[in-house]
């Protein structure tokens, strides 16, 4: 019986990281693009009337006003909220608040 339960808790605690993982991973469609994503931002793009798919490694970014400057590398980068049509995240480092906004309408294609 103990083994069982041993068993069941050893279980439990390695799908809970990989249930944490697929939900974090998302995806925006419409009737040309899928867009995926991941914690940290744009993984693919799916031309879906061809089937061509650009995947990226890291989707990073950097800003500079006067003196300082920000990379997506630094801070605490976290996925805020998402829509049908948006996916937000939220990047905080020291003086810092970003705001990361994805956006895929009906009808729209890069």
């Amino acid at each position: 019986m103990r083994t069982a339960v041993n068993f069941t808790r050893a279980v439990f605690c390695l799908l809970v990281p990989l249930l944490a993982t697929a939900r974090a991973a998302d995806f925006l469609e419409n009737s040309e693009l899928r867009v995926n994503f991941d914690a940290r931002g744009l993984t693919a793009l799916t031309d879906l009337k061809s089937g061509r798919t650009v995947r990226f490694a890291r989707d990073d970014f950097s800003i500079t006003a006067g003196k300082d400057s920000l990379a997506s590398g630094v801070g605490d980068l976290r996925l805020e909220s998402t829509a049908a049509t948006t996916r937000t995240y939220q990047l905080a480092a020291g003086a810092w608040n970003v705001r990361v906004v994805y956006e895929l309408r009906p009808g729209w294609r890069f």
